[in-house]
């Protein structure tokens, strides 16, 4: 291993400890470096790489409670780009019991330092992190690029010419494999280091390619067999858990992947596992805590988004939805409230990433507590109220608004309007956020059958009512409510039927009329769609003589 050179470096240190910057800086001064830069916060070492292009970059991993750690400054600064391929980044911690997540291999720091450390050792990390920048620097390239299948050339070449960081690529070129759906591929390039060395890393790959080859049971024994490895254990019980759940037993995977993340829970990808089989078990307080942590996680990321908050607050929402009693369900009602007040105070929604409008938000979370609560006319008023403000302040819908508009609008039978927001929908950019993605297609599955009922009674009562059959198209009518119970194309429609029944008398029936009067003050003053505002114009006119 060749001496690394330091007086040509530009460095960075990152730590929240100012005593420690000082010391470490003096340490690499007496390695040799003249440019060192300073960093007390994540924010502060983003800024600097903008800047600067540093060949060394030294961050403590926990950066401060309720700040980006060390492992967050990596991933934005990879992310964004910040980083050149031979550039070099050390992970410090004092932390020797801290559990970490690695992540996928790109977003890996290139060495961890325990403190207390040396100088020596220091020097002696930062120039075995150099020699494998230098060997392998063509692929480091690629993966900046984000050239998968340039990246799996170099990883080829590499372990080809017999580098002596070859499996170090095999385990790369397996990643990137995956990515590509070439599991046969990826198979091959594993077999013979886990029949040769019994590698923990090689075996745990494994066992990942044959879950992703729905070879359950062998991944599943495959995982078995390094469960001992304290260092790779959470992977082993994530992946036992995703077997589970594909397998369907779903009282295993919630053991396992609860295992997974009481190991290492700075993972949020782990979490949104936990949110998956936690929803199709029924742990509904797993899943909110997995939500939090998602949402904390990830509130000093590059991938903070505003989707996490409303996860978070929909968590709480079906905890009360699945309360075994109204006394726990209106506790989990004023939870949701109050959390949703504490989150209008942060960082996040004050300046969210992403097109959100909080006040829509609020309604929509009012609209769904007043469903749960059995008040549907507040929560029709409410649905109403959050769609013209949407309406009012955006061009196209907000998709972290969509989940829970749909599901109050098939709640309340509002069909019509669900079919046009799921219009909408279908030129509107694709959420990121797996756990919106789930609710979008869970409202709309439990939709399927009521709203394909509710469209032919719907038909039949306006064929009836075409063809001068009053009554019949009345009685079709009330059907149909008790499908959509507040459908409001469907309360005009029996407005019209209502219309013609007590023209047909001479003495208008009172509980007709009392009808009429409820039905037009459950959509009068609503904000409703252009065609309906037109027909409940219309029909005032017509009903002028029995709203009294």
């Amino acid at each position: 291993m060749d001496k690394m050179t330091y007086h040509d470096k530009r460095v960075l240190i990152v730590d929240d400890h100012r005593p420690f910057l000082l010391m470490l800086r003096s340490s690499l001064n007496t390695l040799g470096v003249s440019a060192v830069t300073l960093a007390e916060s994540g924010q502060e070492a983003v800024e600097a790489c903008n800047r600067t292009l540093f060949d060394i970059v030294i961050s403590d991993l926990n950066l401060g409670n309720n700040r980006q750690n060390g492992l967050q400054l990596l991933q934005e600064l990879r992310v964004k780009k910040l980083l050149s391929p031979d550039a070099i980044f050390i992970m410090i911690s004092g932390d020797t019991e801290r559990p970490m997540v690695i992540g996928r291999i790109e977003e890996q720091p290139d060495d961890y330092l325990i403190k207390p450390f040396s100088q020596a050792q220091l020097g002696n990390r930062l120039s075995k992190a150099e020699t494998k920048r230098k060997a392998l620097r063509p692929l480091y390239i690629k993966l900046m690029n984000e050239d998968v299948k340039g990246a799996i050339l170099a990883c080829k070449d590499a372990i080809t010419s017999g580098s002596r960081y070859r499996q170090y690529c095999s385990l790369v070129m397996t990643e990137l494999l995956w990515r590509e759906d070439k599991f046969d591929v990826a198979l091959s390039v594993l077999e013979p280091l886990v029949r040769d060395s019994q590698l923990p890393w090689a075996v745990m790959a494994m066992a990942k390619t044959m879950m992703y080859m729905r070879q359950f049971e062998e991944a599943i024994n495959l995982a078995k067999t390094i469960l001992d490895n304290r260092i790779l254990a959470a992977d082993s019980h994530e992946i036992l858990a995703q077997c589970y759940l594909r397998t369907e037993k779903l009282e295993e995977a919630c053991i396992e992947i609860k295992k997974a993340i009481e190991l290492s829970p700075h993972s949020i990808e782990r979490q949104y596992l936990g949110c998956e089989i936690a929803q199709a078990s029924g742990d509904y307080d797993f899943a909110k805590n997995c939500c939090l942590a998602i949402l904390e996680q990830s509130r000093h990321s590059v991938h903070k988004n505003i989707a996490h908050m409303c996860n978070y607050i929909r968590s709480i929402l079906e905890l009360a939805e699945h309360a075994t009693d109204k006394k726990s369900g209106n506790k989990f009602h004023q939870d949701a409230i109050l959390a949703l007040q504490r989150q209008k105070q942060t960082e996040l929604v004050k300046n969210s990433p992403q097109p959100f409008d909080f006040d829509a938000f609020e309604n929509i979370v009012s609209a769904r507590i007043n469903v749960i609560q059995g008040k549907l006319i507040n929560a029709r008023r409410a649905l109403c109220e959050s769609q013209q403000q949407i309406e009012q302040n955006h061009d196209e819908f907000p998709m972290s608004l969509a989940p829970d508009s749909l599901k109050v609008m098939f709640d309340l039978g509002e069909y019509e309007q669900a079919s046009s927001l799921m219009e909408k929908m279908k030129t509107s950019p694709t959420s990121s956020d797996p756990n919106t993605q789930r609710l979008l297609q869970q409202a709309i599955s439990n939709a399927k059958r009521p709203g394909g009922d509710y469209n032919k009674l719907r038909q039949k009562g306006i064929d009836c009512y075409n063809q001068g059959q009053y009554q019949q198209a009345y009685d079709i009518f009330h059907l149909a409510l008790k499908v959509a119970p507040m459908n409001t194309g469907l309360v005009l429609n029996l407005l019209q039927v209502i219309v013609k029944l007590l023209a047909q008398k001479s003495k208008p029936d009172p509980e007709l009329k009392l009808e009429c009067r409820q039905l037009f003050r459950s959509v009068e003053g609503l904000h409703l769609p252009e065609s309906h505002r037109d027909k409940l114009v219309a029909l005032s006119q017509e009903l002028q003589p029995y709203l009294g």
